[in-house]
């Protein structure tokens, strides 16, 4: 006699492996939807610090005599970090706020001979 359907072994191998497809399309889809919002700020303070290190270099002879204190708004003004089309250094964290108004000490380490960039207090 013809038997019409699936047995149960063929039922549970299709579940399985649409349980295996599942579990890696989830796996892979998964990272499209973590927040790195703290990872793209930490970017954006990287990239200050290396401009302000920057700026400290170009202006070696000046910062040997004393540390300096730029904001964020002066590397813009003189062009050594990019910026949005209205001007502004977008902060990721909070919808419309800027970090223009952030200040960086640069300071000249004599004994390594190099130049150090920190958020000021």
């Amino acid at each position: 006699m013809k038997k019409n359907g699936y047995t149960l072994i063929e039922l549970l191998v299709l579940v399985v492996l649409m349980g295996v497809a599942a579990f890696i399309t989830i796996k892979s889809v998964s990272y499209a939807l973590v927040d790195n919002t703290n990872e793209l700020y930490n970017e954006s303070i990287y990239s200050i610090l290396e401009a302000a290190r920057i700026y400290g270099n170009d202006n070696l002879e000046e910062l040997k005599q004393s540390s300096m204190v730029v904001t964020v708004q002066d590397l813009i003004d003189k062009s050594y970090l990019g910026c949005e089309e209205d001007g502004s250094f977008k902060d990721i964290r909070t919808e419309g706020a800027t970090l223009n108004d952030l200040k960086v000490t640069i300071s000249y380490d004599a004994e390594n001979d190099s130049i150090k960039a920190k958020l000021a207090n």
